[in-house]
């Protein structure tokens, strides 16, 4: 990734990782999003797509989390 931005005259300043906690309301805050639902679910039509991801993240348990690596890059143009 770093070579692809270089590519483009940045310069790569900083990289920065860090580990996330999503949890259960998390999931259910993002998925109310009406883009990145019709983008999960691009064969429902958007109502569908809404509905169905609102379901679907309800039936989790409350005790739920998943943990993501995040990639911070800070680039700048040269």
């Amino acid at each position: 990734m770093i070579q692809i931005i270089e590519q483009y005259s940045f310069t790569v300043s900083d990289v920065i990782t860090k580990t996330v906690t999503v949890t259960k309301q998390d999931w259910i805050e993002f998925y109310k999003i009406p883009a990145i639902a019709k983008k999960s679910l691009p064969h429902l039509s958007l109502s569908d797509a809404l509905t169905t991801l609102s379901l679907a993240m309800n039936e989790l348990p409350e005790s739920y989390s998943h943990h993501m690596k995040w990639l911070f890059i800070k680039a700048i143009k040269m």
